[in-house]
This record gives structure tokens, sequence and C-alpha cells, in this order.
């Protein structure tokens, strides 16, 4: 009985010496990753919309085309990269112009993507002017990570300020 406990154990303690040289290579590769992640590359990580937005019926973020509206986004950018930003509607229809829409680049850590009434107005009612940003620095040739911001326009209608009931031969209006 006592040889079966010691060979069990010696299998135990051999099941762990290999999981603990697995689990330690994956933290190693982890570690490595993560840390040329934050170190090389330049990324959007969060945004700031400059007008009220509000959620429609079906909980999709939307604003208004009563005024221009800009986008100010955030990035990680290490290496203090002049980066060419551009900017796709990929749900947007091609009738609608986008040579209104800018976007730059105001400091090494700023995006701003400026959507004018221009734009706006005929995106009215609902349609989907998600936007897809794309980074790309020209001197290494290098694309980063896009990012996506979902958002839609559609203008809430004025409110009702008089609301007023015609009776008329027993026909309501």
């Amino acid at each position: 009985m006592k040889k079966r406990i010691t060979t069990l154990q010696k299998l135990l303690f051999i099941s762990a010496l290999l999981l603990g040289f697995t689990s330690c290579q994956l933290f190693e590769n982890d570690v490595a990753d993560f840390f040329e992640k934050y170190t090389e590359t330049a990324a959007i990580e969060n945004h700031n919309i400059s007008v009220q937005t509000y959620n429609d019926g079906l909980s999709q973020l939307c604003i208004a085309s009563e005024e221009d509206a800009e986008i100010e986004m955030f990035m990680r950018n290490p290496k203090q990269y002049s980066l060419v930003p551009s900017v796709i509607f990929n749900n947007l229809s091609e009738q609608i112009n986008r040579s209104s829409v800018d976007i730059s680049q105001t400091d090494k850590n700023t995006i701003k993507l400026l959507l004018p009434q221009e734009f706006l107005i005929p995106s009215d009612e609902g349609q989907d002017i998600s936007a897809e940003i794309n980074l790309y620095e020209p001197m290494s040739g290098r694309s980063f990570d896009r990012y996506k911001i979902s958002l839609y326009c559609n203008t809430k209608p004025p409110v009702i300020l008089n609301p007023t009931v015609i009776n008329n031969s027993n026909s309501t209006f």
C-alpha cells in the first residue's frame, strides 16, 4: 500500500512541475505581447463627443443634425508618432457626400473628427454614421488597430407646445 502512495505522489509531483513550466511559458509570452503593445504601438483608447447624445428606442447612441459635432479621440502613443488618420463610414449610404468631414491629429495624443451639418443633415432620420478610424504611420508604413465608434444621426422632433384637438361633426382630428 505504501508503494502505491509513493507512485501516486511522484505522478502528482511530475504533473505539477509540467503544469508549472507550461503556465510560466504562457505568462512570459503574455507579458512580452503586453509590453510590445504598450511600448511600440499607437491606439485610440477612448473618445468624447462634443454635442449632446441620447439613446433612441432601439438603444442606439444618437446625435442631432442641429449643429456641427466634433469627436475628440484620445490615444496611447508611446513613440510619439505623427499619424495620418482616416475615417470610413461602412454602413452609410454612398449617396451621402463625405467631403466636408475632416479628421486630423491635433497633437501627439489627440485626434479630432469633425462632422459638419453639411454631412449630418443628409444623414439624419436614423442613418448609421458609425465611424471606423484607421491610424497610419507613414515613416514605417504601419497601420495600427482600428477604432470603431457606433453612432446614429437622428434629430428629435420638436416638443409640441400647444396641442389642439378639433372635433368637427363628431370626427376627432
